[in-house]
């Protein structure tokens, strides 16, 4: 009986000396292997020219770094930059990091910044309007700038937080990128100043980049990260529960709903200040329907948008939007909440009839009184979001009782080039628009944004330009609220587009994975995380989702084992000694 408990407490012993072996052979494993994460998109224009490019978070987050970097409660601070002081009301002085480095090892300085942003002023594009109230650059060193406005911008700094970031002066002005050229370089490969590097690209498959070692704020944690571009959400989907990627964005919420079902997957909510609206073409001089000029027709059809219904039947969690400014912003003026007209169809055909829209035919659609077209408009829908068409037919069930009706068709990204081009032939456009700074938001309803091909409805009102410029040439903060209060009241009472929602939005990753710096905005391809991947890494390698390091677990019980079968040992052989008989 002794023997056989001695020889159970040796094999506990192997065994505990086994699992601690093969623990410590793990951490090593990962320490010496390559972790990869693979990211999944769907199929968007991928574009590398920080210049025109709309992929936010590969500019953003993965290639480049911004000044400035929001934190977890949309406060600002600095991060590429150590500081932004204002000298004067007009003056805003700039110290970049010493530590801030282009890929290629070269230091990024005062002169890429004023390099780029004359780019940006001189010849517009996507991220002009970041800089509009820049007027000129003055160099102090080669790592402090002062940027001299057109304004005072009290309220706000789009370009410190902005995706207005640098190119390398040393490699675009030798190339020539001096002019009009810069804004259709293809920038492959691209030398960026981020966390990662530039490997490969492979349109229409992936992007493939590694931990940039020079990175101000340290090396990311994954050695790799590859973004895979689908074709389709399904393929994405199916690629994210096979474990064919890691991490996935742009995820509706329909979809997220079923995958928090999966005990492999983590699905996180975050709100972001994205909305979806439908513009509203009222470009001067345009093709499409006349009676979207007036502002009764554009009542009507409000009327006739159901926002709560349809973010509760489409979009569960969203907020319920009124204007570009989300409402858990501070500067969102709740007066607009009671402005913007109330879902009642029948009385949007009440009020069309009373203003001399009529149905003189008798097929149930309303006429144009001027122009005798029936009031039947061509609706198109970015159909990237599947769920969006679901929205459209909504509104035209609805439409259709106030004796208005659609045609609905879904197009791909080609629809924003029919929209900001000659002879504006379309007539309502589902999509959307990305906050991303309480003033550059409200430039695409500005006449300056119609010759810029920035203007997602033609709206061309003096009274709104002049209040977008007291926005700009407000000297302190109260007066920076007070233009933004009347924007917005604008906007609701002119109904320039029709707000659906500000969207909460889904990210998912597998479990095995953790890191992921999730506020604001969640894992998103249009992201305002300057962190997104940068501490991302294996579960158990650094630490364990939760909270719980099972290494350390494995290790402290292994050990809890061996010192039991240790003080065992001990204790079986005493007993043993005393047991024996006593010699005679």
């Amino acid at each position: 009986m002794g023997r056989s408990l001695k020889n159970l407490l040796s094999s506990v012993l192997v065994l505990c000396l086994l699992i601690s072996q093969v623990g410590l052979s793990s951490i090593k494993a990962h320490a010496a292997g390559e972790t990869v994460l693979r990211y999944g998109i769907t199929g968007m224009f991928i574009s590398f020219n920080p210049l025109t490019g709309y992929s936010y978070t590969m500019i953003r987050s993965i290639l480049y770094a911004t000044l400035f970097a929001y934190n977890e409660t949309w406060g600002i601070e600095p991060w590429g930059a150590e500081y932004a002081k204002q000298i004067d009301p007009l003056t805003i002085e700039i110290k970049l990091r010493d530590d801030w480095y282009w890929h290629d090892g070269k230091p990024v300085t005062s002169y890429d910044y004023k390099f780029t942003w004359e780019l940006l002023l001189k010849y517009p594009c996507a991220q002009t309007r970041f800089v509009k109230a820049v007027s000129s650059i003055d160099i102090i060193n080669d790592k402090v700038f002062r940027v001299h406005l057109k304004s005072p911008m009290g309220g706000y700094l789009p370009f410190l937080t902005s995706v207005c970031v640098a190119v390398p002066k040393h490699i675009w002005e030798p190339k020539g990128l001096t002019n009009e050229s810069a804004l259709t370089y293809e920038n492959i490969p691209p030398i960026g100043n981020g966390p990662f590097k530039f490997v490969e690209y492979k349109p229409g498959e992936y992007i493939l980049f590694e931990a940039f070692d020079k990175f101000f704020a340290g090396k990311p944690k994954i050695d790799k990260l590859m973004v895979v571009i689908f074709s389709s959400m399904d393929a994405m989907v199916n690629a994210l529960r096979t474990g064919g990627i890691d991490v996935a964005s742009n995820v509706p919420m329909s979809v997220a709903i079923e995958l928090m079902k999966d005990p492999n997957l983590y699905v996180s909510l975050a709100e972001i200040p994205s909305y979806r609206s439908i513009y509203v073409n009222q470009y001067p001089g345009k093709a499409g329907h006349p009676a979207l000029d007036d502002l009764t027709v554009r009542k009507a059809i409000a009327m006739c948008i159901d926002k709560e219904g349809i973010s509760e039947a489409i979009h569960p969690g969203f907020t319920v939007g009124f204007t570009p400014i989300p409402r858990y912003w501070p500067m969102f003026n709740p007066e607009v909440q009671n402005i913007w007209p109330k879902y009642d169809p029948k009385a949007a055909g009440d009020l069309l009839e009373s203003a001399g829209y009529k149905d003189t035919d008798g097929d149930g659609i309303r006429e144009d009184p001027k122009s005798g077209k029936p009031l039947r408009f061509r609706y198109w829908v970015y159909n990237a979001y599947p769920e969006e068409l679901r929205a459209a037919e909504f509104i035209r069930d609805s439409l259709r009782q106030a004796g208005m009706d659609v045609e609905i068709r879904g197009m791909e990204a080609v629809l924003w080039d029919y929209v900001v081009s000659k002879p504006y032939d379309w007539d309502l456009a589902q999509w959307g628009w990305t906050v991303h700074d309480p003033i550059s938001c409200w430039f695409p309803y500005t006449s300056d944004a119609i010759p810029a091909g920035w203007s997602s409805s033609g709206y061309h009102n003096p009274e709104f330009d002049q209040l977008y410029n007291s926005l700009l040439n407000a000297t302190n903060y109260n007066e920076f609220l007070e233009a933004q209060y009347k924007l917005q009241k604008h906007f609701a009472e002119n109904l320039v587009e029709f707000i659906l929602y500000h969207e909460s939005y889904p990210s998912v990753w597998n479990v095995k994975w953790t890191g992921f710096s999730n506020k604001p905005c969640g894992v998103f391809w249009y992201g305002f995380n300057s962190r997104t991947f940068n501490d991302v890494h294996l579960v158990g390698v650094t630490e364990v989702a939760k909270g719980m390091n099972w290494n350390l677990v494995v290790g402290v019980i292994a050990g809890a084992i061996i010192v039991i079968a240790v003080i065992a040992t001990i204790l079986i052989r005493r007993k043993g000694k005393r047991a024996q008989p006593t010699a005679t």
